[in-house]
């Protein structure tokens, strides 16, 4: 087992948050100001954006060559295990980021996998390391 890892997300995702946050701000200005109701859907819209996004901008992932720990403020802990990851992806079209594929545990201990899914990470400082380390991980290297 190797020392543990801190990945954080980028600088533009986290600019991209604060936008979203301003936008939220000024809009929910407009609507105290006159209170329509298409305003009043959009700033809702952005409101939940901004949220969702300013909370993803505290994320950080940790990995220390077995596990994986995606922790996000709000929205708790998953953790990973390195035999559980079926494959690691790097998605997007402007803003890449790593989509992990893996089996979770569905409880039981009894050696079954559960069901697959995905975790998509918002794009991260040195993900192409860690997309590396977690690729070596599912084909059997030792990261």
């Amino acid at each position: 087992m190797s020392a543990v890892s801190i990945y954080r997300p980028t600088w533009r995702f986290r600019a991209a948050a604060l936008f979203f946050v301003i936008a939220a701000i000024w809009l929910g200005r407009e609507v105290w100001v006159q209170p329509r109701a298409p305003v009043m859907i959009l700033c809702a819209g952005v409101a939940i954006i901004a949220a969702s996004m300013a909370l993803t901008s505290f994320a950080r992932v940790l990995y220390d060559g077995e596990t994986l720990t995606y922790v996000s403020p709000g929205r708790g802990s998953v953790r990973i295990r390195r035999r559980q990851i079926e494959r690691v992806e790097i998605a997007g079209r402007r803003t890449t980021a790593l989509l992990i594929g893996y089996y979770a545990d569905d409880g039981a201990g009894d050696g079954e996998q559960g069901r697959l899914r995905f975790l998509n990470l918002p794009p991260l400082q040195e993900q192409e390391a860690l997309h590396q380390r977690l690729t070596g991980a599912t084909d059997g290297g030792d990261s």
